[in-house]
C-alpha cells in the first residue's frame, strides 16, 4: 500500500456542493483505510499514514510506502578489550578499512565474522550492537535505503550512530529488489531503553531492545 500525504482541501463557497464533495471524500477514504488494514503490512501502512511515528518489534516487517524493511536481530556482542592475545584472528589490523570491508561482506552473505574483524573494538565504557536488516522494494519505481535512516536512541536522548564499515550503504533498490545488511551501533554499557530508530521522509518507526548494553552479554 503507497503511503500517501494527506493535502488540505479547497474553501468551497456554496454549502449545497460542499456536502456532496464531503461525502465523496469521506467514501474515498474510509474505502482507503479499510483496504489499509487488509495484511500487516498494511497495517503498518496505515499506521504510517495516521502518525508520523509508530513502535514495532525485531522481527516485525514494517510496510512505509513502497519499502518493507525489517530488523530480523539486534544482538549485544561480548568483546573483552584485553583478550586479544587469545583470539586466534588478532593479527588482522582492526582499523584496516580493506579487512573490515572483507569481512563484513563475508558476514553479509551468511559467513560468521569473527569479532576481532568487525570494525574496530569499541571505546572503553561501550558496547557494540549486532543490528540484522531486510528491504525489499515492493513498488515500481526506486527506493533509496541507507545507513542514515537509522540510529540507537538511549531514554535520556543521547543517540549513537551507525559505525561507518557497517555493511549497509545508502544505495536504491529497483522494483522488486531485495537486499540483507548489517549494521554494528557502539552504545554505552550506561544507556537506559536503548531503541533502534528508523526515520526517512518524516516517518519515524522505535524498535525497542531487549537487554542492555553491559558486559554481561
Amino acid at each position: 500500500m503507497t503511503v500517501q500525504q494527506v493535502q488540505s482541501l479547497p474553501a468551497v463557497s456554496s454549502p449545497d456542493n460542499q456536502r456532496p464533495w464531503l461525502f465523496q471524500v469521506t467514501r474515498v477514504v474510509l474505502f482507503l483505510l479499510t483496504a489499509g488494514l487488509v495484511g500487516w503490512g498494511g497495517l503498518m501502512a496505515a499506521r504510517l499514514v495516521v502518525t508520523p511515528a509508530l513502535t514495532a518489534t525485531v522481527g516485525e516487517t514494517i510496510q512505509a510506502g513502497d519499502l518493507a524493511f525489517s530488523v530480523d536481530s539486534a544482538t549485544w556482542l561480548s568483546m573483552d578489550h584485553g583478550d586479544h592475545d587469545s583470539d586466534p584472528y588478532s593479527n588482522v589490523t582492526l582499523e584496516s578499512d580493506t579487512d573490515d570491508e572483507a569481512a563484513i561482506a563475508a558476514a553479509s552473505l551468511g559467513f560468521s565474522m569473527p569479532p576481532s574483524m568487525m570494525p574496530g573494538l569499541p571505546k572503553e565504557g561501550q558496547q557494540r550492537l549486532r543490528i540484522e536488516v531486510t528491504f525489499q522494494n515492493t513498488g515500481q519505481g526506486r527506493e533509496t535505503i541507507g545507513p542514515e535512516h537509522f540510529r540507537v536512541e538511549a531514554a535520556d536522548g543521547t543517540v549513537y550512530q551507525p559505525l561507518k564499515n557497517s555493511s549497509l550503504r545508502t544505495q536504491e533498490l529497483v522494483a522488486g529488489q531485495g537486499i540483507g545488511a548489517l549494521l554494528f551501533v557502539d552504545v554505552d554499557e550506561t544507556a537506559t531503553a536503548p531503541r533502534i530508530i528508523w526515520a526517512r521522509d518524516g516517518k519515524q518507526v522505535a524498535l525497542p531492545i531487549d537487554g542492555a548494553p553491559n558486559h554481561d552479554h
